[in-house]
């Protein structure tokens, strides 16, 4: 019976550390799923909440069966991937109908001008 106590002791050492380790790495996911969040809101600033949503992605998506601030950061990023990418292609096209726009009035070959 001793050595059937030692080895769940061993073990239940070994589970702890690796929480530990699964608790870490799913706090930094979420805080990253955060900052991006925020960093979407922030006019010029939304390549840097897109890049920190797909860091979020990937570290939430290793542990996001194991804890669920991990998950969280996991959906977190993937929202802020979405709305960054709208919000840039919105610019996109906003800006292209302006500078598109006087060469409507003059004809189709001063496009090419």
């Amino acid at each position: 019976m001793d050595r059937y106590y030692e080895y769940e002791e061993s073990h239940r050492d070994y589970n702890n550390y690796n929480s530990d380790i699964v608790r870490e790495k799913s706090n930094t996911a979420l805080i990253l799923g955060i900052i991006s969040i925020v960093f979407i809101f922030l006019p010029g600033l939304n390549l840097i909440g897109f890049v920190l949503g797909i860091i979020a992605v990937i570290k939430g998506s290793r542990y996001r069966s194991r804890c669920g601030t991990a998950q969280a950061g996991w959906v977190l990023g993937i929202l802020s991937i979405v709305f960054s990418s709208i919000t840039v292609l919105l610019i996109m096209l906003i800006f292209g109908h302006l500078f598109l726009f006087p060469f409507l009035f003059m004809g189709l070959p001063m496009i090419w001008l």
